[in-house]
């Protein structure tokens, strides 16, 4: 029996299979591209993840790339094709989706919830009954501010902050819905948080939330005078530009880095009886959304942002940092933390430290990380 990851080329998904390769393992990689396209792009994700030239130079004995649509009936696969892959399949992990905070809630819904849905049709297929490992997120909490958590808990009665948050609730109820309609159905729901590395990223790997944030600062760092004529701004005595964003003075979010978190999904993904079992894979320290700022204010030194909790009619200024922000502006409420037992027993029985607190300094290289030399501004001046 073999192991099948969608989502391989992505940021996730490649950190997950650079893990189960140089475990020795080998896998069927279900892509939308061409295989010898989809091989290419792997190679580079891999790479970027900094996997053992062994992984990455065993790649053609060790990878079985499938060109599926995922929001298709059998993955758009004919008949017996769909039925010849699902019965190859011991473990689906199922790592694609869309990730953006603004996508449409049409899109998001295709390749999230349909999406899910028929890979869970592909594990329905097979005659190994395979074990599915959904990757969902800790957000599908929503709107939920305050309080502990549960790994079991799953309730939409705070409502959502994001379309993609809703999206991911969905898909983890039709996975609930899919393990009662028979009796010999597995799945492990892992629901990682903000997933974040501080290597740098090589042009066209997979990029990770804070790396798309940091090269929007970048280009607006990059603007300096040009940003306050452009909206009518007057810098105060030092150069520098105030806004505010919504939030809490002690508002924190949960940060983690992916190399923990891989090995972390590997360590607690086993063989179960049937049925639905929850792990969140989340760091055991929320991270303050003020030390995020700071970090952000390295990247663009005249800029200071401002977290309040007063209601205030965004300027065009503060309307363009909060897109700017890539969702960050719309977390700056959250006091939550998330149970992680089953993470804490995992590592207390493998002898593995958790993860430091994060520090501002690996912050502000995870916001760098997707910079080239070239693109980078060292040290943006005043306006």
């Amino acid at each position: 029996m073999e192991i099948a990851v969608t989502g391989a080329t992505g940021f996730v998904g490649s950190h997950l299979s650079a893990r189960l390769l140089a475990g020795g393992n080998r896998i069927i990689t279900l892509v939308r591209d061409p295989p010898a396209r989809a091989m290419g792009r792997l190679a580079r994700a891999l790479h970027a993840t900094g996997a053992p030239r062994e992984v990455l130079t065993s790649l053609p004995q060790t990878v079985l790339p499938v060109q599926v649509c995922l929001d298709r009936p059998r993955l758009g696969l004919e008949g017996a094709a769909f039925k010849r892959l699902a019965d190859r399949l011991g473990t689906i992990w199922h790592c694609a989706g869309l990730v953006g905070l603004d996508t449409d809630p049409s899109q998001l819904q295709r390749a999230n919830v349909q999406g899910t849905r028929q890979v869970l049709a592909l594990a329905a297929a097979g005659v190994h009954r395979p074990h599915v490992v959904h990757v969902s997120t800790a957000y599908v909490a929503g709107a939920r501010r305050h309080g502990l958590v549960g790994e079991d808990d799953l309730d939409a009665s705070h409502g959502f902050l994001t379309a993609y948050e809703e999206s991911k609730y969905r898909a983890e109820k039709a996975v609930h819905e899919w393990v009662l309609e028979a009796a010999d159905r597995r799945v492990t729901i892992l629901r990682p948080s903000v997933l974040v590395t501080d290597r740098p990223l090589p042009p066209r790997a997979p990029r990770h939330p804070h790396a798309v944030l940091g090269a929007r600062l970048n280009l607006t760092a990059r603007r300096g005078a040009a940003f306050g004529r452009r909206f009518g701004l007057h810098p105060i005595g030092d150069g520098h530009h105030t806004l505010r964003m919504p939030g809490h003075v002690d508002a924190a979010l949960n940060i983690l880095p992916i190399e923990y978190a891989t090995d972390a999904m590997v360590r607690l993904v086993r063989p179960q009886d049937a049925g639905v079992r929850t792990f969140h894979v989340v760091h055991p320290t929320n991270t303050p959304v003020a030390t995020l700022m700071d970090a952000m204010h390295e990247m663009v030194p005249w800029l200071h942002l401002h977290l309040t909790e007063q209601r205030f009619d965004p300027s065009p200024a503060e309307l363009y940092v909060e897109t700017l922000s890539a969702g960050v502006s719309r977390y700056g409420g959250l006091r939550r933390r998330y149970a992680r037992g089953a993470l804490d027993a995992a590592d207390d029985h493998h002898g593995i430290a958790p993860p430091a607190p994060l520090s501002g300094d690996y912050l502000l290289a995870t916001l760098r990380g997707g910079l080239t030399s070239a693109r980078a501004v060292p040290a943006a001046t005043s306006p």
